[in-house]
């Protein structure tokens, strides 16, 4: 790659499947390492299934074609691998002729670093795997760090990955994102990784895009920002739902005053989150704990005194119990989007972020 920052720059991008349903519009932004001198850099991107994740991707890799705006990724020249989400390998060929396979095809084998090829095969653990015969006789986790061994070897300067974790297990996964890490700061790669899991973001991601559920009258949402900004005050409360599952809880206010009422036939005009240890249960007879625990239920507020009694339906009949809040809380409008944080004690605000 040149010594140009390597990025990817998003330019007022639209696109549908059929322009009355428009998935993204008007998208403009760039992803570009914060600090230049630093190697390697990746961005996750995030959002719940149907949100547009592997649109994206398709879109940057020129696969789908956009009906507005442009992408471009710089410099020019660069060279892009990438690995989907179920492996593609050609099973007339063995485990080392899949591995090497660019070495063969006249567009990549310049690229081809031997020298690189045998560090990788080492890094991976993949000395045994490629002695093998067939590659249907390979794991999950094996063909994974087969197909990424492969887009290695050509030394490319973009690496997009989607899902690439499906299947495995905890220590192959572990072992895999550690190692993914290294690899692109050694290399210097400029990775993008799509997955479900906030804690393979967590782990690997400098960078994160994330997709809200669409509504059912605009296109979806996109927020994007360095990973640890949008974790410390998430700018929307899909985002929290993501990363503090099964830790959190979110409830509905229908009260123009977040704290002081609420009107049970009222339009929603606010949800307040709560992570379940600021929680104090009261016991009035009427409930047990297992219903407050499900995490991402929504609940409606009745605030008495100190108490909040939380109401929902559960097999079509309302049930309910009383709970105290202690702690940070954060608000988010009717459309998710974040706009303070709260504290309180014995529910009243002492404190607003």
């Amino acid at each position: 790659m040149s010594s140009t920052q390597a990025s990817i720059v998003f330019q007022d991008l639209s696109f549908g499947y059929n322009k009355s349903r428009q998935i993204f519009s008007d998208l403009s932004f760039t992803l570009k390492q914060e600090n230049p001198s630093e190697s390697g850099y990746v961005t996750a991107i995030m959002g719940s299934s149907g949100a547009g994740k592997t649109t994206l991707l398709k879109l940057i890799l020129g696969i789908e074609r956009q009906y507005g705006g442009t992408i471009r990724m710089l410099p020019s020249g660069a060279v892009h691998a990438y690995v989907p989400q179920e492996p593609v390998l050609f099973e007339h060929l063995s485990p080392l002729q899949n591995a090497r396979y660019f070495e063969h095809l006249s567009v990549y084998k310049d690229r081809f670093d031997p020298v690189m090829f045998d560090i990788l095969t080492d890094s991976l653990n993949l000395q045994d795997v490629l002695k093998q015969k067939m590659v249907t006789e390979l794991s999950g986790g094996q063909k994974q760090r087969l197909s990424l061994l492969r887009a290695l070897s050509i030394r490319p300067d973009f690496l997009f990955l989607d899902e690439p974790c499906t299947g495995l297990d905890a220590d192959v996964k572990l072992h895999f994102l550690f190692k993914l890490k290294e690899l692109a700061a050694n290399h210097n790669i400029f990775l993008i990784y799509i997955t479900h899991h906030h804690d393979e973001a967590e782990l690997i991601a400098d960078n994160l895009i994330y997709l809200t559920s669409p509504r059912s009258d605009t296109a979806r949402q996109i927020f994007h920002g360095p990973i640890r900004d949008m974790l410390r005050e998430p700018p929307h409360l899909d985002i929290e739902k993501s990363f503090k599952f099964p830790s959190l809880n979110v409830f509905k206010i229908t009260s123009e005053d977040i704290i002081s009422g609420f009107n049970a036939e009222g339009e929603l005009k606010y949800f307040m989150s709560c992570e379940a240890a600021n929680l104090s249960y009261c016991d009035n007879g009427g409930f047990s704990y297992r219903f407050i625990s499900a995490s991402h239920l929504y609940h409606q507020l009745l605030i008495h005194g100190n108490l909040i009694n939380i109401r929902a339906a559960q097999n079509d009949e309302p049930t309910g119990c009383q709970v105290q809040i202690n702690g940070m809380c954060n608000i988010y409008d009717k459309d998710g989007a974040y706009l303070k944080t709260i504290t309180l004690a014995q529910n009243k605000i002492i404190s607003n972020g």
